[in-house]
């Protein structure tokens, strides 16, 4: 993961990693976690993990990226019941702003966007669409469940259009029949627009960094 440690100590940890590493390292990470975890304590109740990723440019200090790494695993593990990710970002025109979710497949579905972002098996401008889509809609249109139907086909018909591939798996691979199978409350409503927003961002790096043949000026903090 071209990952540099900092510290490692205790029960928490701060590395320095890429930016087109820092989500895979946060789920190796839990996997590890939990794959040890399962073989000392079994059946037993095992203990959660929770990680924070900042991401800065790193024309900025090195502080500030800390700090905002320690914000991020604060946030985390202010979830109801842990266990959860949070990701800051903090670019260089000035804007802040952080997704935060449990485990699962929110998260599963950011990481597979980017990585078919970046086998360009899906466009860049996915997240983008889907996002602008949701930012339509009022609270109270979750509330039907042919609404949802409804949303999911479209949001699918998205995926269709900006897959590269003919017949590729995407959806499927994005969590697709999985979005908005119950009513979503405010706060998941927030946190899938941070995710779609981080995705989107994560996205145009990743072009950046293969369309110009450079490095992305950014990195990132991983607190745990």
């Amino acid at each position: 993961y071209k990952a540099t440690a900092f510290y490692l100590g205790g029960d928490e940890g701060l590395l320095l990693c890429p930016i087109e590493t820092c989500l895979p390292l946060a789920n190796h990470i839990k996997a590890s976690f939990a794959k040890v975890m399962d073989e000392k304590l079994g059946d037993a109740v095992q203990p959660t993990i929770s990680v924070g990723v900042a991401i800065f440019d790193r024309e900025r200090p090195l502080a500030a990226a800390i700090k905002s790494a320690r914000d991020a695993i604060e946030r985390a593990k202010e979830m109801d019941k842990k266990s959860a990710l949070c990701v800051s970002v903090s670019t260089a025109s000035g804007n802040n702003w952080s997704a935060v979710d449990h485990w699962g497949d929110g998260w599963d579905r950011v990481d597979a966007a980017v990585k078919a972002v970046s086998a360009r098996r899906l466009s860049s401008g996915w997240a983008y669409d889907v996002e602008s889509l949701l930012e339509t809609l009022p609270a109270s249109y979750y509330d039907r469940e042919v609404a949802r139907e409804a949303l999911q086909q479209e949001v699918r018909r998205i995926t269709a259009r900006r897959t590269t591939r003919s017949g590729d798996s995407v959806w499927d691979e994005l969590r697709g029949p999985q979005w908005w199978a119950v009513a979503p409350d405010p706060t998941q409503r927030e946190q899938l627009a941070n995710q779609l927003h981080l995705i989107a961002f994560l996205a145009r790096q990743s072009q950046r960094s293969v369309g110009e043949n450079v490095e992305p000026s950014t990195e990132s903090e991983v607190a745990q």
